[in-house]
């Protein structure tokens, strides 16, 4: 690959950086679209990173494959009602989870949130996304580079991980402070975890609750019961 393809490659992956910086504060804000008890609609997301915060992308593809200790996940079993909830991939929801529909954003991935039973202002809650043509490593690797730049986030850990019938799996985890309208901070924790199946299909699923609050949760194990069905997608 030659320094003008790889230039090309940088800016594309910051571009998409920036298109997902905006999901993602509709995702840990779909909890907090998630958050009415907490300021509802009056909530702000993390400042967006501008072209001068960004990092450089000149990474070699090698550099892009998660470096940490991989955690070992496997797929849960809990209680609950087994739902296709993207074409492709089913996840057993807690029973009384409700489904949280705030609309895609034009040229995001296709996403569908679900607030979680034991929801209080909208936390936890769980958002699945599917599409085409992600490379997880790049993607992932892009959103680890630009959180060591934010102090809204931290405990960042990115690790490859095996998951049934996924050609790939990327456990991506972090800690994130989330400002508030009302000057309050709203202190959460982030557990995804991202597929592509041998056909290319993309999938990322995401629990968010609040700190302190994720470990042995009914969102974590919501997460960890994605299931990729075979022939779809």
């Amino acid at each position: 690959m030659t320094g003008h393809d790889r230039s090309k490659d940088a800016r594309n992956l910051v571009e998409g950086w920036m298109d997902m910086k905006k999901m993602l504060a509709l995702l840990a804000l779909a909890a907090i679209g998630l958050t009415a008890g907490c300021g509802g609609d009056d909530t702000e997301g993390s400042a967006p990173v501008t072209s001068s915060e960004a990092p450089t992308m000149n990474a070699g593809e090698s550099e892009t494959v998660p470096k940490d200790e991989p955690l070992g996940l496997e797929p849960s079993s809990p209680s609950g009602e087994e739902t296709e909830v993207l074409p492709g991939l089913s996840i057993t929801l807690p029973d009384g989870s409700v489904i949280h529909d705030p609309g895609t954003p034009e040229g995001a991935e296709e996403t569908v949130t679900y607030r979680m039973p034991d929801a209080v202002g909208g936390l936890p809650a769980l958002q699945v996304s599917t599409g085409t043509g992600i490379d997880i490593y790049s993607e992932t690797w892009v959103r680890e580079k630009s959180f060591s730049i934010d102090a809204a986030y931290d405990d960042v850990h990115r690790s490859v991980e095996q998951w049934p019938g996924a050609a790939q799996a990327v456990a991506f985890f972090w800690s994130e402070e989330v400002p508030l309208a009302t000057g309050e901070v709203l202190a959460t924790e982030v557990a995804s975890l991202w597929l592509v199946t041998e056909e290319g299909q993309f999938y990322s699923v995401m629990a968010v609750a609040p700190a302190g609050e994720l470990e042995g949760s009914a969102v974590l194990d919501a997460m960890l019961s994605a299931e990729l069905v075979q022939g779809e997608g």
